[in-house]
């Protein structure tokens, strides 16, 4: 007997975009240079790249990116703790203070993001391993995605620029309704992360 299409639809669409609606909202940092940011539900982005998402049961789930595998296991009341392996590398991650969202603007699609204003805070150097030139772009989009509470398809970043004695790349943030902010991704000689700061005169 042939499963009507009204019902197949939904199952299939479930099967196709990496949903589950287990997995928390979170930002986290890992050693060697990783920022996840995971949706509600998924999907998951490892340096701002979406990663391919697996279930492995209710409380335990892996995301792979290039070369760095993301373990997410959820306790009985849903704690999320998550630990990384990355070449020959691996650990623990640390989660981020969550950011609170707007509600969904009201067109589908629209970005989500925090109202609150972002303060420029810097990371000490050294805290850091340093990110590969390739991945600085991917990185300061996830960074920027993770400040703002949106996501990070609705960030867009520059080239790195050599600017007092480390890197620089500037961007945008599509804020939806409330407009484009501007934004600053810096790093270090060594392209050590350092922080996200604003460039609009509002701060947002």
């Amino acid at each position: 007997m042939k499963r009507p299409l009204a019902l197949a639809l939904p199952l299939l669409l479930a099967a196709t975009t990496g949903a589950h609606a287990a997995l928390p909202r979170l930002n986290a940092e890992c050693p060697t240079g990783l920022s996840i940011h995971i949706d509600a539900g998924g999907p998951v982005y490892i340096n701002g790249r979406q990663a391919a998402l697996r279930r492995m049961n209710d409380n335990y789930y892996e995301a792979r990116q290039g070369n760095a595998t993301l373990s997410i296991s959820l306790a009985a009341d849903g704690t999320p703790s998550l630990s990384y392996t990355r070449d020959r590398a691996n650990g623990i991650c640390t989660l981020k203070t969550a950011t609170a969202a707007d509600a969904a603007d009201d067109h589908a699609g629209a970005p989500r993001h925090a109202p609150a204003a972002l303060a420029p805070a810097a990371t000490p150097q050294g805290a850091r391993a340093p990110v590969a030139p390739n991945d600085m772009a991917a990185f300061c989009r996830g960074e920027a995605a993770g400040q703002y509470g949106t996501r990070p398809r609705y960030v867009k970043s520059s080239r790195a620029t050599r600017e007092d004695g480390g890197y620089v790349m500037r961007g945008e943030v599509d804020k939806g309704r409330e407009g484009i902010s501007r934004f600053a991704c810096r790093f270090d000689a060594q392209r050590r992360f350092i922080d996200v700061m604003a460039l609009d005169s509002d701060g947002e």
